[in-house]
């Protein structure tokens, strides 16, 4: 009961809402200093799962602002599903975007609840993926060898 969701926002990047924690890979989160908040949560598999309790089959919104990585199909969309039931899909592009997703009652349950975010492939040929991780390393940049699916920068559950 106390871990349920309340009136207030919550933001579902803190680990602790992670449905699988040892899928992650650190240091996923981008620490920015004077910041108390978690920051970008980087999608390093085609499925982000978080979890969340609620007291009842409640509606909730979702405050979702997130982007792809690396070029999609211009009809790849963003799938976010609850407890294994599509709710919405959702354009997802290279720039930042908003999207405010209100979910039935009917979706949710009492008890634990699944958030999932299923990822668009990016369009990227390997040798090319290849040739910029090794561009970078040779200039002694930061990179990242895994694939990353998507960046989320808010990720906010609010019971209506």
């Amino acid at each position: 009961q106390n871990a349920a969701l309340g009136r207030k926002p919550e933001s579902l990047l803190n680990p602790y809402y992670d449905a699988e924690p040892l899928r992650r890979l650190f240091p996923e989160l981008i620490p920015t200093p004077d910041l108390t908040d978690w920051t970008i949560y980087r999608a390093f598999w085609p499925v982000s799962r978080f979890c969340f309790v609620l007291d009842g089959s409640t509606k909730i919104t979702i405050d979702f602002i997130a982007r792809s990585v690396k070029p999609v199909a211009p009809e790849s969309r963003v799938t976010i599903l609850i407890n294994r039931k599509r709710v919405e899909e959702v354009r997802c592009e290279l720039s930042w975007s908003r999207h405010e997703v209100v979910v039935d009652g009917r979706f949710t349950q009492r008890g634990l609840n699944e958030l999932a975010i299923q990822w668009p492939y990016p369009v990227v040929k390997k040798e090319e993926m290849w040739k910029e991780v090794i561009g970078r390393l040779e200039q002694g940049l930061e990179t990242t060898i895994h694939p990353v699916f998507g960046e989320i920068e808010r990720l906010r559950l609010n019971k209506k």
